[in-house]
């Protein structure tokens, strides 16, 4: 049962298709932060709704998906709904713990995490994938009301035609993302930032409610 919930935490934080980028905190020791589009970042509350497509032939109809971050950097995530289960990440990077709440049994699973203090600022770095090949950058744009930086580039595969294209939209001083795009060939799938609202979304939110049983996946 543990080995399954440590697989399906795993392909929750791997919703965003931004494989694995590094997070620096206090300017020089690094963490490895899954492919989130919020940052555990403090001083900058938010609640952001996202919108997932793709666009191949026979593809689902658009996800949404919404973060809310508070002013301690504390994260509330509700991007899952596949028709089996309903699954909420919480993480909490002053307690350093992360929870994921399924809704249906009333469980909450718990494993360590990274404490950042507020007072460090975790930012994007290492941000290209080991595959990734050609980066250039896209220079700014706005995307969501907030100003983004670009970068263009391919990920390598086992032949040309198993190559990609990605472009990655982000802004660095809010440890967000505004767009991640992924081509290949006709296939393209995407996730744009929608809507956001710089303000302390409620406490509750980063809180595991009454009545969920907690089960720790260190174990």
């Amino acid at each position: 049962m543990k080995l399954a919930m440590f697989t399906t935490i795993a392909a929750f934080a791997a919703l965003a298709p931004c494989c694995l980028a590094q997070l620096r905190i206090g300017g020089s020791a690094q963490s490895t932060w899954p492919g989130s589009l919020v940052l555990p970042q403090a001083g900058a509350p938010l609640s952001a709704e996202f919108r997932e497509l793709g666009a191949a032939q026979g593809s689902p109809a658009p996800q949404a998906r919404t973060v809310f971050r508070d002013n301690l950097g504390r994260l509330h995530v509700e991007p899952y709904l596949d028709g089996r289960m309903r699954l909420i990440q919480l993480t909490d990077p002053v307690a350093g713990l992360m929870f994921v709440l399924d809704t249906a049994k009333k469980v909450a699973y718990r494993t360590p995490f990274p404490k950042i203090a507020p007072s460090e600022q975790p930012r994007f770095v290492g941000f290209l994938p080991k595959q990734a090949t050609g980066a250039e950058s896209l220079g700014k744009r706005t995307i969501g009301n907030i100003e983004c930086e670009g970068l263009r580039f391919t990920i390598l595969g086992s032949s040309p035609v198993d190559e990609e294209v990605e472009e990655r939209w982000f802004s660095s001083n809010l440890g967000i993302i505004g767009l991640v795009k992924r081509s290949r060939g006709e296939m393209e799938r995407s996730v744009e930032l929608r809507t956001l609202a710089r303000t302390d979304p409620d406490p509750q939110f980063f809180r595991v409610p009454d009545g969920y049983r907690i089960v720790e996946l260190d174990q």
